[in-house]
């Protein structure tokens, strides 16, 4: 899923866990150095924050609904999107949440550094792993590491 078109319907959808429970809107998408979507920033229903949720496995169907491969409570749970581009140490940090979740034989606590984390923008040109793209203006944008959306 890569062209502008499907870009801009997941930049228009709402997210669905697997079993059809409500996630909230996607507020931003991750793409990486070919424009391949890879995570997306969801707001949050129960709480109004955005996490971000990995687009493996996902489906987008007609009406703007993006079925997400994991649970809902996993996503509420994930790491907090940053406002800006994604450093690959933090989507390492994603990588190691969402393996812990989905992981049903996993019963070793998660470290602090994983739940709850507040992801920082990535601030090195050169770090940049993840190119954060939002609505701005109607249109959709890769919001630079230095602005907020």
């Amino acid at each position: 899923m890569h062209s502008d078109d499907q870009l801009d319907r997941l930049l228009l959808a709402t997210a669905y866990s697997g079993d059809g429970q409500t996630i909230g809107p996607v507020a931003a998408v991750y793409v990486d150095d070919v424009d391949r979507p890879a995570w997306v920033s969801i707001v949050v229903e129960a709480d109004g924050t955005e996490r971000l949720a990995p687009l493996a496995r996902s489906w987008l169907y007609p009406g703007h609904r993006l079925v997400l491969a994991v649970i809902r409570r996993a996503v509420e749970g994930a790491p907090v999107a940053p406002s800006g581009h994604l450093a690959a140490e933090e989507e390492d940090v994603l990588f190691r949440y969402y393996a812990h979740v989905i992981t049903p034989a996993s019963s070793r606590a998660l470290p602090a550094s994983v739940v709850d984390a507040r992801l920082t923008r990535a601030t090195d040109p050169a770090a940049v792993r993840l190119r954060r793209v939002a609505v701005v203006a109607g249109r959709p944008v890769a919001v630079d590491s230095g602005t907020t959306a």
